[in-house]
């Protein structure tokens, strides 16, 4: 008798190429909305079982839906199909497999499939809400191995950012969120929550931070049920306002001799030529001048004032502005630190004089 290991169980073989993996998903999802379908979202543990079917199928060199182990050089079945994908994917209320060898490229093996009815079936069911992909290039009769598991889960709405794109150069954002709901909010990151608004599947969504992963959570509602759900993705470049033209210190000079301020106050922009829904706010750390005013919008700019005194009283002394902006959310997305100095002099201020040139033509 044939005795095979178990591969109901689950087992997390290292990823071969997430790129090879990545590319699949997305042409899957390209072909799905050519057709009017929603895309699907890329679990995790769907792509665990489907990596390690692929890998499986190398090793033992066999090419079927269920698992098979190499038992005297023989074929033993280990696993159904079903109860592997099961071991990483509980829960599910509907299951499907493409799985394919020989092909080179995720173009090369989608076009294959796309040109197989049932498993074209199979990427454009709209009863698939999940995608998980595995690749194996190492071994067995046709060297290189993929398996794309779908499926979806009882009480999972999973929300889908850009496609399921890994990651994007700007923040603005379309979404699609599976489920029938009264209203839906969202936020990014553990920010503070949008409005309620009337749900729709599809959305739009605005992210305002720095680069680097970010997730959006979206807050969905039906009578009693409440359902949150998320995604994420990587912004290459930083969408948040850029304060770095804000300068870094702001001086002041007061001659006694003189009883002169120079200059009288400093005027800052700190969204200037912005045109997003933004605010600011100025925090003054220092009681030696005023902030005119302290909250404004891209088109507005503050004063820093320095407050009356007089020889008699006058004295060096610093201050720390900290300007701070934010979304129609209320949430911080930008801050700024501004080094604050007035320097006491007991002597005339020295002036000089720059000749100004300006001349016309060739």
């Amino acid at each position: 008798n044939l005795t095979a290991q178990n591969d109901c169980q689950r087992q997390v073989v290292p990823v071969i190429d997430a790129n090879f993996e990545q590319a699949v998903v997305k042409l899957v999802n390209d072909i799905r909305a050519n057709n009017g379908l929603p895309p699907l979202k890329l679990s995790e543990d769907l792509s665990q079982s489907a990596r390690y079917h692929a890998m499986d199928m190398a090793q033992d060199d066999y090419f079927e839906h269920d698992s098979y182990d190499r038992v005297n050089g023989q074929l033993a079945l280990s696993c159904s199909w079903s109860n592997r994908i099961d071991a990483y994917y509980s829960g599910w209320q509907r299951l499907a497999e493409n799985i394919a060898a020989g092909y080179t490229t995720p173009q090369e093996v989608v076009d294959g499939w796309m040109n197989s009815p049932g498993h074209r079936d199979n990427i454009l069911s709209d009863k698939n809400w999940e995608i998980g992909v595995g690749y194996f290039g190492m071994g067995g009769t046709y060297g290189q191995y993929w398996a794309q598991d779908f499926g979806r889960r009882f009480d999972v709405f999973p929300v889908i950012i850009n496609g399921e794109a890994a990651q994007t150069d700007t923040g603005d954002l379309s979404l699609y969120v599976y489920g029938d709901w009264q209203q839906v909010r969202m936020r990014t990151d553990d920010n503070s929550w949008s409005d309620w608004q009337p749900f729709q599947p599809y959305l739009t969504w605005k992210v305002l931070a720095p680069a680097g992963e970010h997730t959006v959570s979206v807050e969905l509602q039906n009578g009693n049920q409440t359902v949150v759900s998320s995604d994420t993705i990587v912004l290459t470049k930083s969408t948040a306002p850029d304060l770095s033209s804000l300068p870094d210190t702001l001086a002041f000079i007061y001659s006694v001799t003189e009883d002169r301020l120079s200059p009288a106050y400093h005027e800052v922009a700190p969204l200037s030529g912005t045109t997003e829904s933004f605010t600011w706010h100025v925090q003054a750390n220092g009681n030696w001048f005023n902030i005119l005013p302290a909250d404004g919008t891209p088109n507005d700019s503050f004063q820093v004032v320095p407050a009356d005194f007089n020889a008699a009283n006058a004295t060096s002394q610093n201050g720390v502005l900290q300007v701070q902006v934010t979304d129609p959310q209320g949430n911080v997305v930008a801050n700024r630190q501004i080094t604050l100095q007035l320097q006491v002099i007991n002597a005339p201020m020295q002036y000089v004089f720059i000749p100004f040139v300006m001349t016309s033509g060739n």
